[in-house]
């Protein structure tokens, strides 16, 4: 995993600049191969091993430092492609949208709209914030500042807004030069940039960002002393919440059911790793999974969240309730979960990259279903539509949707 984020952070520093030229997309059907894969390979359908135990808590009250971000307005300028064909619905079905304006997108992060009708993604390779609609049309959004890159980080926010964060290249910007939060008003085609205060904590990196309860935008960060949790309100009030010296990420946040923001945390030794949950009001609750490492958290249905663990024999799935029930799903054949996205019955969907790239399936009982994908690239971000049982996922030069019919 950290692998990937290596490789990620090097493509990101290949941002282009200039106007945006026009493109046309590519359609790409891949319904007759897997309808005629399904015949010869069929899917696997597997049990993963359950193992259930429960992890000590440890309480907090955080401090807190406040702030203020400085704003910025600027035009936005807009290129659309053409849409690709839809594949038809089968047991199994991939479809592409690749992003070829530029010859390097780097997509990376993913967020649903306000009306389920289109999804938001980063192209960090290319200083662009994409919108794709369920039929397949892409919009891209030049960002207006040479040197920087949209991260991974992006979410919906009020006002038909799309949050992300914005990151300087470090081969490319000035020394010291600022991180910024900004948004996308899709139809007013602005966007609005906060720039941070280095006075008010010394960033690395903007990490993953999320809605919070009360219509205020949440992100966590790493910092050269350890992680922590930002708030920011839509005119630009910051609130930083220290998780610690010893911690570091998050590297991914959710909102959980229980309206509390849960989160990935990595320290500095196993020991000190685990899933954090962090109420508005400054609680923090830490729960203790050695094993974690940099994994994507999503928020279940009951108090619950589940989050994805893949380390040296111990690939797996988990899940934890608010009273510190951990629930371990380890998956066969040498899956390696990456991206989750949860699905309406309680599936979770999930990416592995060993030991092909694949998509899998799991239940609450432990059935495991794996799906080889159509070509093998790593999944950067993941989440579910909203309806039936289809996820959309970023790989770095396109869009994939994937719906299982049963």
């Amino acid at each position: 995993m950290q692998k990937d984020l290596d490789i990620m952070s090097i493509s990101r520093r290949k941002a282009l600049a200039g106007l945006l030229a026009a493109g046309t997309g590519l359609a790409v059907d891949f319904t007759t191969t897997l309808s005629a894969l399904a015949q010869t390979v069929p899917p696997q359908n597997l049990k993963a091993t359950i193992k259930t135990s429960q992890v000590a808590l440890k309480k907090q009250r955080l401090t807190s430092k406040h702030g203020k971000a400085t704003l910025k307005s600027y035009p936005l300028k807009m290129n659309t492609q053409a849409a690709p064909l839809s594949a038809n619905d089968a047991q199994v079905t991939f479809t592409r949208y690749p992003v070829s304006t530029t010859s390097n997108p780097d997509l990376l992060g993913l967020a649903k709209g306000d009306t389920g009708s289109d999804f938001w993604f980063t192209e960090s390779g290319a200083n662009r914030i994409g919108k794709i609609t369920t039929q397949g049309a892409i919009n891209e959004y030049l960002l207006p500042l040479q040197g920087y890159a949209p991260n991974r980080g992006i979410a919906n926010g009020p006002g038909d807004a799309i949050w992300f964060g914005y990151d300087p290249l470090t081969d490319q910007a000035p020394l010291f030069a600022p991180f910024y939060i900004g948004y996308i008003v899709s139809g007013s085609g602005k966007i609005t940039l906060y720039e941070l205060p280095n006075s008010l904590i010394v960033f690395i990196a903007i990490g993953p960002l999320v809605r919070g309860p009360d219509d205020t935008l949440w992100f966590g960060n790493g910092t050269t002393t350890g992680g922590t949790l930002g708030r920011m309100t839509p005119d630009g009030h910051l609130t930083m919440y220290t998780l610690g010296s010893v911690y570091g990420g998050p590297y991914s946040i959710t909102l959980g059911p229980d309206d509390a923001l849960w989160f990935d945390v990595f320290g500095s030794n196993g020991n000190q790793n685990g899933i954090g949950r962090f109420t508005t009001s400054g609680d923090y609750t830490f729960y203790a999974v050695p094993e974690i490492l940099n994994s994507d958290v999503i928020a279940g249905t009951e108090d619950d969240v589940w989050f994805s663990l893949g380390a040296a024999n111990n690939n797996c799935i988990g899940r934890i309730t608010t009273s510190g029930k951990l629930t371990r799903y380890y998956l066969p054949n040498h899956a390696i979960p990456n991206q989750l996205a949860r699905l309406s019955d309680g599936t979770i969907a999930f990416s592995s990259l060993n030991p092909t790239a694949q998509i899998g399936i799991l239940t609450q009982k432990g059935d495991v279903q794996l799906f080889k994908m159509p070509e093998s690239s790593v999944v950067n971000d993941m989440i579910y539509a909203g309806w039936t049982n289809e996820v959309w996922f970023t790989i770095p030069d396109a869009i994939y949707k994937f719906r299982v019919t049963r």
